[in-house]
């Protein structure tokens, strides 16, 4: 545990290590925006019931 703590740490104190914190901050954000977006359509979709009723009434 503590070899892979050292190399984070190198890894996170390193230029490349911040470069690469700030690639998969950007990327996370752009995939979870496109989730957002893909649930926003599939949401606002009208889409027929699954099961049609009919009512019908008594005379």
């Amino acid at each position: 545990m503590k070899e892979s703590g050292s190399i984070m740490k190198k890894l996170a104190e390193s230029p490349a290590g911040e470069i690469l914190a700030i690639a998969a901050l950007i990327t996370v954000t752009v995939v979870a925006d496109k989730i957002t977006d893909r649930l926003k359509e599939i949401m606002s979709e009208k889409q027929p019931p699954l099961i049609d009723i009919i009512y019908k009434e008594d005379k």
